[in-house]
């Protein structure tokens, strides 16, 4: 994250830790390359990528699902285009994450984190990750005091948001710097670790997010941006980022075989109930699903649709309610009816 000739960091051209060694003591995450490639993306960006108009966008239309956004570095440096970035992420439908570079020779931990929250806001609006304390400096301080350090910023993070922030460092740093310490593993680890077969640990058992290239280039964003995957599904990303988890939705056919024309009912129902919202009736065809038809929920979260199927097939059916208020996405178990 850090630009070597310069004070404001997260940089195109750093990493120390590309120069690892076997001599390194770590650990591998259990979780392999494989199911980390199946994880939501994501850049990170910093006035470093404000070489041209960035579109976020852009960003979320080429298939990316989050972005994360200095916001502020030591006492005296607040990115610029923080503001800009921050709303542009939120228009455009991202998850959005905050991230403060420590100067842990400037000022006490509690001090930054309370000028880092300062500008950010508590972070509490859904779409929100945790607040990201990001590592990679000792300002001088041996492992015990930097450990401190390091605590009280946590401590007051979560005195001012509630949430327990996030760690971004690399492994060789958190080796030497902090002496391998495992004190703060509660807290999810963002880790910088540029190896194809997967990250490379510190004291985590696991990593949340992992930053696996600063060359990564992304719509809508000038020139190479360091890249990330998480961890996990995106309705798991959502939930991180404070999303209220989405609706269940029963239903029903009310018989699983037919003829061409003859009508069959589709019934169920949507806890909570939503009441007003649009309900979608979706088809499964040609590999994807498709929607064929949509209706309201009703005051109790009951609905109905009727279905006039006039092809002979195996049809596949749900119904799907999109996110929408701060709510994850919910659909229907898959249906089927036989048309004879």
């Amino acid at each position: 994250m850090q630009k070597p000739t310069t004070t404001h960091g997260r940089s195109r051209w750093r990493a120390p830790w590309r120069l690892l060694t076997a001599a390194v003591v770590v650990w591998v995450t259990s979780v392999g390359p494989s199911a980390a490639a199946a994880g939501p993306t994501g850049p990170d960006v910093s006035r470093w990528q404000h070489t041209g108009p960035l579109s976020w966008s852009a960003v979320k239309a080429s298939g990316h699902s989050f972005a994360f956004v200095k916001a502020t570095e030591g006492m005296s440096y607040t990115n610029p285009h923080f503001r800009s970035d921050w709303s542009g992420t939120r228009a455009a439908g991202l998850i959005r994450g905050a991230y403060h570079y420590a100067r842990p020779s400037n000022g006490s931990g509690a001090a930054q984190a309370r000028r880092f929250i300062a500008v950010t806001g508590r972070l509490q609006a859904p779409g929100d990750l945790p607040p990201v304390l990001d590592l990679e400096v000792t300002g001088g301080l041996d492992p015990v005091r930097l450990s401190i350090w390091t605590g009280q910023f946590l401590a007051e993070v979560h005195r001012l948001t509630g949430r327990t922030a996030i760690i971004y460092t690399y492994p060789s740093f958190w080796r030497r710097a902090m002496a391998g310490t495992s004190t703060f593993t509660r807290h999810p680890l963002w880790i910088a670790s540029y190896r194809a077969a997967g990250p490379l640990m510190p004291a985590w058992p696991t990593w949340t997010f992992w930053q696996h290239t600063d060359r990564g280039l992304v719509a809508g964003i000038p020139g190479p941006v360091d890249l990330n995957r998480f961890n996990g599904s995106l309705s798991q990303l959502r939930r991180m980022a404070r999303y209220l988890p989405g609706p269940t939705i029963t239903a029903a056919l009310s018989q699983t075989s037919t003829t061409r024309g003859r009508p069959v009912t589709l019934t169920g129902s949507v806890q909570p109930a939503l009441a007003g919202r649009t309900l979608y009736r979706q088809g499964y065809y040609a590999g994807a699903w498709h929607t064929w038809a949509t209706t309201t929920i009703g005051p109790s979260g009951s609905y109905r649709f009727v279905i006039r199927p006039t092809v002979k097939a195996v049809n596949r059916y749900r119904v799907f309610l999109p996110a929408a208020d701060g709510r994850d996405s919910g659909s229907s178990p898959v249906l089927t009816l036989t048309v004879k």
